[in-house]
């Protein structure tokens, strides 16, 4: 059985450490640790809440459907993830987009495990 695609659209922690360029400057120049720590830090408490929330919540989507999903985080202000929200309508942050055309948006575990569970069986 082939994997069912589950896209999670959300807003992401960025650093410059995510830009070839930047990181290149700052691992040469020593400061590439410092600068990682001093962005992520920068980012408001409830942001780091909620991805802390997300990323606990995809490790158990993991652990219980294994191989029957593949996991694509999407971070909402790149390129993708604005198509992602005009395509699928999306306006809120995090949206689960199973299968290529079921959108899910919010914190309920059960309705995102009940749309990832009428894939399976279909």
């Amino acid at each position: 059985m082939k994997p069912i695609g589950v896209e999670v659209v959300s807003k992401v922690l960025t650093s410059y450490m995510d830009c070839g360029q930047c990181r290149l400057i700052f691992d040469r120049t020593g400061l590439q640790k410092k600068m990682r720590i001093q962005d992520m830090e920068e980012y408001p408490d409830d942001l780091k809440q909620e991805l802390t929330k997300l990323s606990e919540w995809l490790k158990e989507l993991v652990h219980l459907y294994r191989h029957r999903i593949h996991i694509r985080v999407i971070n909402a202000q790149s390129i993708p993830g604005i198509y992602k929200a005009i395509r699928h309508g999306i306006g809120r942050y995090p949206c689960f987009i199973v299968g290529n055309r079921d959108t899910y948006v919010g914190w309920d575990k059960e309705r995102l495990e009940a749309i990832i569970d009428a894939h399976i069986r279909a």
